[in-house]
């Protein structure tokens, strides 16, 4: 089960973070927001990612996995670098295979 764009704010409060958009924009180191933002969403992939192991037909985990690519594709290069955006990547295929494994395929 792949989480919303909305779940990623949840996911920031339990790490302590506030990546809202302050009412005052000249209060808010660009930098800080930015990397608020991409722990964030880092957060939601790691836990996309995970998620797959929660796919109980070859069918849902074939979806979840290109969900999560995509994910991985549209982070790439605003939020993660060229470098990441591999790494990410062979790890969510790493993550399919061995689900994939477990599901007798």
């Amino acid at each position: 089960m792949l989480l919303a764009d909305s779940d990623e704010n949840a996911i920031a409060r339990r790490l302590g973070l506030d990546i809202s958009i302050p009412a005052n924009d000249q209060n808010q180191d660009p930098m800080v927001a930015f990397e608020q933002s991409r722990v964030a969403d880092l957060a939601a992939l790691y836990n996309a990612i995970a998620a797959l192991s929660t796919a109980a037909t070859l069918d849902q985990l074939l979806a979840q996995s290109e969900a999560v690519q995509a994910r991985i594709c549209k982070m790439s290069p605003t939020m993660i670098s060229p470098d990441e955006e591999l790494a990410f990547s062979m790890q969510m295929q790493a993550m399919r295979d061995s689900c994939r494994q477990a599901l007798g395929h």
